[in-house]
């Protein structure tokens, strides 16, 4: 309560002091937020290492490192797929903000995880370099939720193998080449005969099992780069690419039909099936898939 020097010191070292334990208080509040977090946290430093100054629990957690494994390191060790381009980016500037940017986190035991990542820039002191805040989330079921639905719109679901709309995609980009290699591109339209009495006296699981068979049997007479898909019931397309000319489609067409033509062992029972196949060719019989398919129908 003294008004002199003594007195003014021991003012200003209360304030100090009361100063320092809000403060604490604060950081503590503040780590509190942090490792409460669902999604990963880690600041980096704006320097040419761009090295990681804090992390939070998730990101340790998701990381399998223990945060002082992490502290000091490039982010780029964690992140290695990470745009640093981008990065640089934001260290420079006050108003870029990088948001929706998707990499991989690559964890103690090797592995990459998909994060998506929103980050943003923190100047120091004087407008100098200063901080840039990483926040991500873990993005794996959605990536594999997005390749399923992917695989769904382009294969088979009972067979696996491409379905109508990719065996088209297929073919429009090996008919695109046939314009400058001079080659022959063979379509194949192969059916099973009569597949129906199959289903009507044995039932459509068998019917289902047996074009399983048949469709892990012709891929095995087929060169690399040709396409085998199931468009619909027992019908399947071959896309045969890059002929010297349509006769050499024929030895593949007899080892399709002896192939297939083996015994199958289907509930017991040994089933003997036969395959016709109609063959168009590109560009003799057409430069155009539905035109091409007609004919081999």
């Amino acid at each position: 309560s003294r008004q002199d020097e003594i007195g003014l010191l021991s003012t200003e070292f209360n304030r100090l002091i009361k100063s320092l334990e809000e403060s604490s208080i604060s950081r503590e509040y503040f780590e509190s937020i942090l490792e409460s977090m669902a999604d990963m946290l880690l600041v980096v430093d704006n320097d040419n290492d761009m090295n990681v100054v804090l992390v939070n629990r998730a990101l340790a957690n998701q990381a399998g490192f223990n945060p002082e494994e992490v502290i000091g390191k490039s982010v780029i060790t964690l992140m290695p797929r990470l745009n640093r381009k981008q990065l640089t980016q934001l260290a420079d500037s006050n108003d870029i903000h990088l948001t929706n940017f998707e990499c991989f986190l690559k964890t103690a035991r090797n592995e990459s995880v998909p994060i998506e990542l929103t980050a943003s820039s923190i100047k120091g002191a004087n407008n100098q370099s200063g901080t840039t805040v990483l926040v991500a989330q873990n993005i794996t079921l959605r990536k594999e939720n997005e390749e399923r639905l992917i695989y769904l719109a382009n294969y088979d679901t009972l067979t696996g193998l491409p379905n109508r709309l990719l065996m088209g995609e297929r073919l429009q980009q090996l008919l695109e080449r046939t314009h400058w290699n001079d080659r022959y591109v063979g379509v194949l339209f192969c059916d099973i005969d009569r597949f129906k009495t199959i289903n009507d006296v044995l039932g459509h699981r068998c019917g289902d099992i047996l074009l399983r068979e048949i469709s892990n049997r012709i891929p095995s007479s087929l060169r690399e780069g040709d396409t085998v898909a199931r468009i619909g019931g027992d019908e399947f397309v071959i896309l045969l690419n890059d002929l010297a000319s349509p006769e050499h489609a024929t030895p593949i067409m007899q080892q399709i039909i002896d192939e297939v033509g083996q015994p199958y062992m289907i509930q017991n029972q040994e089933i003997f099936v036969t395959i016709s196949i109609g063959a168009a060719f590109a560009p003799t019989d057409g430069d155009n898939a539905e035109l091409l398919l007609k004919h081999a129908d």
